[in-house]
């Protein structure tokens, strides 16, 4: 035991996390300046991270060969630096005149920011922080965002956020602390799940399951279609415990019910900048009244439904798999009209006539990313030299897009595209084994695998930044963290944590 007043490693790395999944995402200086600014703050939690490593790195070199997640991520980075020295474009200067693939071309994601992740992921590897208050932290974290962006909403500027004249109604792609949309659902994709499956799982925590509800009324409000397929991601696996657990059942009911009443709200609220009009109340439609509906029902269903018939989670997957199937037959047969958007356009898909304009244009760079990162397979062009090679692809192919990408909008893709493709097996080795971890032995973690799911489903249309990327590298490295603390002081022999549920 370690002897009072000594500093134990569990209350170093609580501080760590708590700044990385609650300092991290509010702070903010400038709206010109967001991506700079959170890259400098990566830069300060990445310096703390290793001061507080610097306790626990006797062992850590001790083991580093013994843990699968650990060392397959370092392998992982070892080749994003091999493409760094030796990727395609490794020589192409940013218009500052620096080393694009070290310093980055637009998106700060060169490989100074690469060891950044790495140095995040190998400290969060080392000591289990006390989870249960690393929980409270992003749930007051995720409430005062929601606060903030709610303000937004009714045309003030906390904080002087926006520079004069700009507020969101003007610039609705920036909304809270963190930069724009497609970052603020890569966030609430990784704190949602982390708040509310808690108190599925266990019955306690009720009012931090509150604070990740208001994640996803957030999600909602903002319509990103890959954070709101999250979202549906999170509500089978609801549907799945509900199914396979009696005991979780009238929690996950609850908060599929609180979830639909989200999307209620969302259909009753007019949004100038997505609606036109003013900003008010308006009566929803059908898919409105159908959400209420449904929020009433499972609200019900939660109270009074008997808790003594459930299936096996085998069976629970394969029917949850087998309606999912079902409902694409159906979208696959029945007409669809253009102006369902989405859906009209997963309909062609499943038709084979996809158009390069589909998602945003997503489609046509997806397609042009597969045969450009054929031309380097091995090492890809380089870190963040997208911008640079797919210029040169758009000019060789001959395909017309209405903006300039400086990345696929695909995490997978462009690790494929700027470090080649063993990298990405190795990214998506080491994602699923610290999934997989964390589903493996009990359900202590499963509430950290089921956030890395839902931000890696959202991950395969959106793109990795410092703005919101450190947390996803943070909560990787815990899937490899141990029970154990260790005395910071003396490097002594490990004691059993009472850390977290």
């Amino acid at each position: 035991m370690s002897e009072p007043g000594k500093i134990r490693a569990e209350q170093v790395f609580t501080c760590l996390g708590l700044g990385m999944f609650l300092v991290f995402p509010l702070s903010f200086h400038s709206y010109s300046g967001i991506t700079r600014y959170k890259e400098l703050m990566m830069f300060l939690l990445t310096a703390a991270g290793l001061v507080a490593a610097s306790a626990t790195c006797p062992r850590w070199l001790k083991s580093v060969h013994r843990d699968p997640v650990r060392l397959l991520g370092v392998v992982y980075f070892v080749f994003v630096l091999l493409s760094a020295l030796f990727g395609r474009m490794h020589e192409v200067t940013n218009q500052q005149g620096q080393s694009a693939v070290w310093y980055g071309a637009v998106r700060y994601e060169g490989m100074l920011t690469q060891l950044c992740y790495l140095a995040i992921f190998l400290c969060f590897s080392l000591v289990l922080p006390h989870r249960r208050m690393l929980r409270a932290g992003t749930a007051a974290g995720l409430a005062l965002f929601t606060g903030i962006v709610l303000l937004q909403y009714l045309g003030r500027n906390p904080l002087d956020l926006f520079p004069r004249g700009r507020s969101v109604q003007t610039n609705y792609e920036f909304q809270g602390t963190i930069g724009n949309i497609d970052m603020v659902s890569g966030y609430l994709c990784l704190a949602v799940p982390m708040l509310v499956l808690p108190y599925v799982l266990h019955g306690r925590e009720r009012m931090i399951m509150a604070c990740g509800v208001l994640g996803v009324l957030l999600e909602c409000m903002m319509e990103v279609q890959s954070g709101l397929l999250g979202m549906a991601v999170l509500a089978l696996f609801l549907v799945w415990m509900a199914l396979s657990d009696a005991a979780a059942r009238p929690r996950a009911l609850l908060v599929l019910s609180l979830m639909s009443l989200c999307a209620l709200v969302r259909a009753c609220v007019n949004l100038p900048w997505l609606d036109g009009g003013n900003l008010g109340f308006r009566w929803p439609d059908a898919s409105g009244i159908m959400m209420g509906v449904l929020a009433a029902v499972l609200g019900v269903l939660a109270r009074v439904l008997p808790g003594k018939h459930v299936l096996t989670g085998k069976r629970a997957a394969l029917l949850l798999l087998g309606l999912a199937l079902a409902a694409l037959a159906v979208l696959f047969v029945i007409p669809v009209p253009e102006s369902a958007g989405g859906l009209w356009e997963l309909r062609e898909i499943l038709h084979s006539r996809a158009r390069d304009e589909f998602g945003s244009w997503r489609w046509g760079v997806w397609r042009q990313t597969l045969a450009m990162s054929g031309k380097s397979l091995l090492f890809g062009t380089g870190p963040d030299t997208f911008l640079y090679a797919f210029r040169d692809q758009v000019l060789e192919s001959g395909l017309q897009v209405p903006e300039t990408f400086d990345n696929p909008h695909s995490i997978p893709l462009a690790v494929l595209a700027n470090h080649g493709l063993p990298a990405l097996c190795l990214f998506l080795g080491v994602t699923c084994l610290g999934i997989g971890r964390c589903f493996r032995h009990g359900r202590g973690k499963w509430a950290e695998g089921a956030a890395l799911i839902v931000y890696s489903i959202q991950g395969l249309f959106s793109f990795s930044i410092c703005i919101v990327s450190p947390m996803f590298w943070a909560l990787l490295g815990m899937t490899a963290a141990t029970e154990e603390t260790y005395d910071c002081e003396s490097f002594g022999s490990p004691e059993k944590s009472q850390a977290g549920a």
